[in-house]
């Protein structure tokens, strides 16, 4: 799915689709709960909640991998290597959403069509 820029996207559309991506730096539970909530109202918010949530889901599979070789004791940079790239990658494509355009994360697993 490349980055596509839809038309006439209200104010607050655009905002909640700016707030699915950075309820993302938190925990996958927020991407989450905007989507099932604003699915229905709007296709930007259903979009970006979808991209946002496929993300989360994919950085979640990450810091369980990361979790587990924490026996090993190189999980705690994969965990942090993980953070630092998820506060980015969410702020960044956040802003492309109250920008007016559905962004997408590199590497993110597509669960959610």
């Amino acid at each position: 799915m490349l980055e596509n820029q839809i038309d006439e996207v209200s104010k607050d559309d655009r905002t909640i689709g700016m707030i699915a991506h950075f309820a993302g730096i938190i925990t996958f539970i927020g991407p989450l709960a905007i989507w099932l909530i604003k699915k229905d109202q709007s296709q930007f918010v259903d979009d970006n909640g979808k991209v946002a949530l496929n993300f989360q889901l994919t950085m979640l599979i990450g810091f369980l991998i990361g979790g587990i070789l924490h026996v090993i004791f190189i999980g705690a940079m994969i965990n942090a290597v993980l953070t630092v790239v998820n506060i980015i990658l969410c702020l960044m494509n956040g802003m492309r959403a109250y920008n007016g355009v559905v962004p997408t994360y590199p590497y993110s697993i597509t669960f959610i069509k």
